[in-house]
């Protein structure tokens, strides 16, 4: 351009200087100039269009490839929240799932606390209303004046009212040394006894009972002493409960065997019976604190069914284990399994002695009737 304008400067200076000759050669490179001009600024103008197509090719490209981010952003945002949503109704749905188990366990648990309450208040109710009775009827005797005569009716009476209030006992006993156990608060009095002598002074302080019922009442045993660490009274009621249990459930004819293995580290007591058995269905919850296997009105024998539970309970605060096998109509086998241990701060040996008539087995063996 600034060329150009030169040599249009040059051609005026050329006229005005009457130079025309010169100024019309000149003429001929002045095309060419112009000619050149416009062609490098019809390249230039292409050039300029090629890169104004490109920049908006490039723009173009730039908002397709915005636009698709976009898209792709909001995809992801959708799939996100999707998940995010699915992950929370999955959270909540579980957590409601695990709410209905519990609930569902809560109110199996109440039903269980409502059937115990029910058993504990019929088991209550039974030997009061027997207790009760009999003192009315003693209240009549002696306002009519015939207590002398009545004096044969009058000892019968004081002995079921006697038993009863064994049985009372027995269920106080065991509801409240379940719940000791269940705190924490209850004891063991541990001393080294043999063990093989306190099993069969047990067995044979019921004798008297099992020969009442027509049962036969066998004790075996691989060794003749075993001493070990255990609390005898404990021990005792144990082993009553069992009997009691087998005792119940068995008919006139019927034999229970009470069995003692010493095992070195550790020893087994079972008390086996050929009555009725347990069905197999109802092994799992015997030893429960709120079930109870036969629930009918018309039960076969009385119980909470806090006895098995509280045994268990005895049984593990010795450091052992108790387990049922059972087949229904054949009978049932109770096995406890304690450690052989012994203790150091008391070394006094069990005296059976005047054992066999003690309070504790009339209460233990006072559901058994006769």
């Amino acid at each position: 351009m600034k060329a150009i304008q030169n040599f249009y400067k040059q051609q005026i200076e050329l006229v005005d200087n009457r130079k025309l000759i010169q100024a019309k050669i000149n003429l001929n490179k002045g095309k060419k100039l112009v000619d050149n001009f416009i062609m490098t600024d019809n390249i230039l103008i292409r050039q300029i269009d090629l890169e104004v197509n490109s920049s908006r090719n490039k723009v173009a490209n730039t908002q397709i490839i915005q636009r698709c981010l976009l898209i792709v952003m909001g995809i992801v945002l959708i799939v996100g929240n999707i998940i995010f949503i699915n992950y929370i109704s999955n959270f909540m749905y579980e957590e409601v799932k695990k709410k209905n188990e519990v609930n569902k366990e809560l109110n199996k648990l109440l039903v269980s606390h409502e059937e115990f309450i029910a058993n504990i208040s019929h088991e209550l109710k039974t030997p009061l209303n027997v207790i009760f009775s009999a003192i009315q009827l003693f209240q009549i005797y002696c306002d009519n004046g015939s207590l002398d005569e009545r004096r044969e009716t009058i000892i019968k009476y004081l002995d079921s009212m006697k038993l009863n209030s064994y049985r009372l006992s027995k269920l106080i006993n065991n509801i409240v040394d379940s719940s000791k156990i269940q705190a924490g608060f209850f004891n063991l009095n541990l001393s080294n006894n043999n063990i093989v002598e306190v099993v069969e002074e047990i067995v044979m302080s019921v004798t008297n009972i099992t020969d009442i019922k027509g049962i036969r009442i066998i004790f075996d045993t691989n060794t003749e002493e075993k001493i070990v660490a255990c609390d005898t009274e404990m021990i005792q009621r144990i082993l009553l409960n069992l009997i009691s249990n087998a005792i119940k459930f068995s008919n006139e004819g019927d034999e229970i065997l009470v069995e003692f293995k010493d095992k070195d580290k550790y020893f087994e007591i079972s008390v086996k019976d050929n009555g009725i058995g347990i069905e197999e269905k109802n092994l799992s919850m015997i030893f429960d604190r709120f079930k109870q296997v036969d629930k009918s009105l018309s039960r076969n024998s009385e119980g909470t069914g806090i006895g098995l539970s509280l045994v268990k309970s005895i049984v593990e605060l010795h450091g052992g284990t108790i387990y049922a096998e059972s087949e229904f109509g054949k009978g049932s086998k109770f096995t406890v399994e304690l450690p052989a241990r012994k203790v150091t701060h008391d070394n006094m040996l069990y005296n059976s002695k005047g054992k066999s008539e003690n309070e504790n087995i009339r209460v233990e063996l006072s559901d058994v009737y006769l």
